[in-house]
């Protein structure tokens, strides 16, 4: 059996944020298309709890969507929701830790919606005993500690962790949360990520998943969201063929998103650069003629404070030569270390003094 799962949606209104709303239904008409009848919310469905949800009521009870069974359970922005909330039939609210099963040979199921000042492991530990070695899958809202290499900077602290101990204890086929909006996945831990980017700092296309019951096996489908963020950066070397490396880069970057045509019209871009220039104005043109197909985010102009004028010949020549050493140098692939681009722009730095 095929269930389908997402998370942090943080609806608000349609007219607010109406791309929230057609992510959603995006989801549910794919979902519909593969024949599946159950889609599980894991958490932040809405952006904060709220005393009315007719709009989303009515939104799951159009007829295209209403043989569907959602799930939600609340996260840390709709911890407050409970079952007397819904009228809507083919919804329902997991507003306690408990057991549940799909399909005659589903695996078992944990929903743990989030409680403030609460851990995963002592829900998990209170389950134990029905729970099977590798025979269970874990869907909640938190954070899992082993992977927070990017908190989330509005969210500091940490918010009912799922802990490496944890894992190892209890022996879960997989666990699934939401909370942290980047897509990420690790031997058994995946974020299902939010399926619309909420602002620049969510980037790239968004997703949902369909897991197997019977196997745990987890595919990743993608969302046609209204708008996709890109944030980057790039680090501009004062040598002679700087606005050549500069174009390069921005083109390489560019070729990295693998967008169609359709999805270029959707991006919203914010690029910022670093680093030292010969010609600022020549960097800007070239810049601006790089990314001339694209819509900046908020309309705003590629950020260039951040780059300083550097005229001297001699430390010119030592950027250079630094630059290309770096190149020809191979790094640790590791997303706790400094890449490439950083390690040159703290060489810049040392060269011209800053």
């Amino acid at each position: 059996m095929l269930i389908a799962l997402t998370a942090d949606l943080h609806l608000t209104t349609r007219l607010k944020n109406p791309e929230r709303y057609n992510a959603l239904a995006d989801i549910l008409t794919k979902v519909v298309a593969r024949d599946i009848a159950t889609v599980i919310l894991a958490g932040d469905t809405f952006d904060e709890a709220s005393g009315n949800y007719a709009e989303f009521e009515a939104f799951c009870q159009q007829e295209k969507f209403r043989n569907l069974r959602l799930i939600l359970i609340p996260g840390n922005h709709d911890s407050q929701l409970n079952p007397g909330q819904m009228t809507a039939k083919n919804v329902e609210i997991v507003s306690k830790a408990c057991i549940r099963a799909f399909g005659e040979n589903g695996m078992t199921f944990l929903f743990l919606p989030y409680l403030k000042d609460a851990t995963m492991g002592e829900f998990i530990a209170a389950h134990a005993s029905v729970l099977k070695t590798n025979q269970w899958i874990l869907v909640g809202h938190g954070d899992w500690t082993e992977g927070m290499h990017e908190p989330d900077p509005s969210e500091p602290g940490i918010y009912m962790p799922l802990t490496r101990t944890d894992i190892e204890n209890f022996l879960p086929a997989r666990a699934i949360l939401g909370h942290l909006h980047k897509p990420m996945d690790s031997d058994v831990v995946s974020y299902v990520g939010s399926p619309c980017g909420l602002d620049i700092r969510e980037t790239g296309r968004r997703r949902f998943l369909i897991l197997d019951t019977e196997s745990g096996a987890v595919e990743s489908q993608v969302v046609d969201s209204d708008i996709l963020h890109f944030n980057e950066s790039f680090v501009v070397v004062p040598a002679g063929n700087e606005i050549e490396y500069v174009k390069q880069q921005i083109a390489e970057r560019i070729r990295g998103w693998q967008l169609t045509k359709k999805e270029i019209g959707k991006a919203r871009v914010q690029v910022r650069f670093y680093g030292y220039s010969s010609n600022r104005r020549a960097l800007q043109e070239a810049v601006l003629e790089s990314f001339k197909a694209f819509r900046f985010y908020r309309d705003s102009e590629p950020d260039f404070s951040e780059v300083s004028t550097a005229d001297d010949a001699n430390l010119l020549e030592i950027a250079r030569r630094v630059k290309e050493r770096l190149q020809q140098t191979e790094f640790p692939q590791d997303d706790r270390q400094p890449d490439k681009e950083q390690i040159l722009l703290q060489a810049l730095h040392v060269i011209y003094g800053g």
